[in-house]
């Protein structure tokens, strides 16, 4: 039933190639400019709200989508300027998705805040800048309408009447009456605060009825209920059914999961849909002409939703359902200024997408940064399935052992009508002394009074320069032959050979740590100052002090930024992610040490 409701290393050859990729390397420092992989895709940004009209009691959800950049150059965006509306949570909630459209990887980014009204009356989400690997991105501003919630809910129970009625039918009508009906089919009406509900709309038909295409005259509306779409068949096998005693045939319409944001009683609107009829009964057919369309009704529901009792635990943030917790560290042993992330990942039957993240305490000794949030819907036939992710990442600044205490989660279970706390506790981490990379410092220029010579100097230095590379170059390749021939003696592979080594295998970890000790290193040799513990502000303070260009800069951080985003990323899609970045990764310290 056709219903639409429902990387540069070198590899063995002549010195005059070797002196050819040397060459390239100091001409692409000379420029500034890092060799970056293309990105053939369209990228989108755009801003969306869940209403533009909303309660005093409601909540607006607002969403920036970015499609068609890779995550790991989509910065996280800073919360849009409002007027008339208070902000939940400076840090938004990330959902990632990956799919191949024409055997192209498209990957999306949604950021989303929650907002309450202050008052009714206008409010307004203003402009927002997205950086996505450097190039700026503005959203449109958003105006909102807030309505005092007692209006809105008058104006949900008053029944409407029909829009777009067709011409009056005559008496031949009456043979189509009781032929078909929508029924609307709620799993439970009496419910907790925030408890998921699920509705159902089906049409049912008599055996000597065919139903043609159908089209939505009313949708149904629901106050104060958070409601998500569920998945239904476009082309449904009709089931047959009992209602009210008599036989019918039955195809869902339209299914959807609520949950009640507020106590007290809510209204669920009635639903109109208008639908092509065919008789396939002989007698059927002389009394009503073929494809007579019937205009069907629902009739509204209330829903009550009850307060959740008193002795709710601190942990407790208004997540109401069945839920499981599981809890991460990796790595368990680094040095002082590494970072070190803990993935925290909530799953259940309840809505998380209005909870905070998770209360994570630490020593003293550790220092933490804010987390982020990704949030994820799986809708099922039983309703929605909620998993929300909490990364947070934390430096530990003093050598020695950090045990950190359990992550805790505490929900309301409806069924037992009880509060439930659920731990977990992260593996302890062996935090050692640093090992700094070893800096040379460059020797001070000698003064000269006469340029010329003091040019012709340069230029010889330039050469010698080239020459002590080129010999060094054929002393290290001979070196890696003889290594080759004798594994016993092969040094560490370098942090980029690592990295590189790493994505071919597919190890998504290995090789983000990997570039992210060789983007440190060529910065501390670069700056002359250690790097370790810096955030990405501050060694970009350091590059630019250093005369680094801007652009370099820029694609250093976008670096940085994927190696901590790399655990969001689906498997499916990170080697090719994984190989981009070592290329980019080799170019900007290539110019970095040129």
């Amino acid at each position: 039933m056709p219903l639409r409701l429902p990387a540069l290393l070198f590899p063995a050859c002549s010195l005059h190639r070797l002196a050819g990729a040397l060459c390239m390397m100091l001409v692409c420092g000379a420029l500034g400019g890092p060799v970056q992989q293309g990105n053939a895709q369209e990228v989108s940004v755009r801003a969306w709200t869940n209403a533009r009209t909303v309660g005093d009691d409601d909540v607006v959800t607002y969403s920036i989508e970015v499609r068609g950049a890779p995550f790991g150059q989509v910065a996280t965006p800073q919360p849009p300027p409002t007027t008339g509306l208070a902000l939940g949570r400076s840090a938004p909630s990330a959902g990632r998705d990956a799919t191949y459209e024409d055997g192209t990887l498209l990957q999306t980014i949604t950021f989303r805040w929650l907002y309450r009204p202050l008052q009714p009356g206008q409010a307004r989400i203003g402009s927002t800048t997205v950086m996505i690997d450097g190039r700026a991105y503005e959203t449109d501003p958003i105006a909102i309408e807030v309505e005092p919630q007692v209006t809105r809910t008058r104006r949900a129970q008053q029944p409407r009447p029909l829009r777009d009625t067709p011409r009056q039918r005559g008496p031949t009508d009456a043979g189509a009456e009781g032929v078909a009906l929508v029924r609307t089919v709620l799993d439970k009406q009496d419910v907790f605060t925030n408890e998921q509900l699920t509705i159902e709309y089906q049409l049912l038909f008599r055996d000597f009825v065919r139903p043609g295409s159908s089209r939505l005259v009313e949708n149904w509306e629901a106050e104060g209920l958070w409601r998500e779409e569920l998945a239904v068949e476009m082309r449904p096998t009709p089931e047959t059914v009992l209602h009210e005693g008599e036989r019918f045939n039955m195809i869902t319409l339209m299914r959807a999961a609520l949950f009640p944001m507020r106590p007290g009683t809510h209204t669920i609107t009635p639903l109109a849909i208008r639908t092509d009829i065919d008789f396939t009964h002989a007698m059927r057919r002389e009394q009503q002409a073929p494809s007579d369309p019937l205009e069907l009704q629902t009739d509204p529901l209330e829903i009550t939703a009850r307060p959740l009792p008193p002795g709710a635990p601190d942990t407790f943030d208004g997540a109401v359902g069945q839920f499981a917790l599981t809890a991460s560290v990796a790595p368990t042993s680094v040095e002082v200024g590494d970072a070190v992330e803990l993935v925290a990942e909530v799953r259940g039957s309840g809505n998380l997408i209005l909870l905070d993240p998770l209360q994570l305490e630490v020593p003293a000794q550790v220092t933490l940064y804010e987390p982020e949030t990704a949030t994820q819907l799986e809708r099922t036939d039983a309703g929605v399935e909620s998993t929300a992710t909490y990364t947070y990442t934390f430096v530990a600044r003093q050598p020695g052992t950090v045990t950190l205490p359990p992550v805790t989660f505490s929900f309301f279970d409806p069924a037992a009508e009880a509060y439930r706390t659920i731990q977990q506790t992260p593996a302890p981490i062996t935090v050692q002394e640093p090992t700094q990379p070893t800096i040379t410092q460059a020797p001070p220029p000698v003064p000269t009074t006469d340029e010329a010579p003091r040019r012709r100097y340069l230029a010889w230095g330039a050469l010698a320069g080239l020459l002590a590379a080129l010999a060094g170059l054929w002393a290290w390749r001979r070196g890696q032959d003889e290594a080759t021939e004798d594994p016993a003696t092969a040094p560490e592979p370098a942090p980029l050979a690592q990295a590189e080594a790493a994505a071919a295998a597919g190890e998504v970890g290995a090789c983000y740590r990997a570039l992210d000790r060789a983007l440190r290193e060529a910065i501390a040799v670069r700056s002359q100052q250690p790097t370790l513990g810096q955030s990405q502000q501050d060694l970009a303070v350091l590059l630019r002090d250093a005369g680094v260009a801007d652009n370099t800069i820029r694609t250093i951080r976008s670096l940085l930024q994927e190696v901590e985003e790399a655990q969001y990323a689906p498997p499916a899609q990170r080697p090719q992610q994984m190989e981009q970045a070592v290329a980019r990764a080799q170019a900007v310290v290539a110019s970095l040490r040129a």
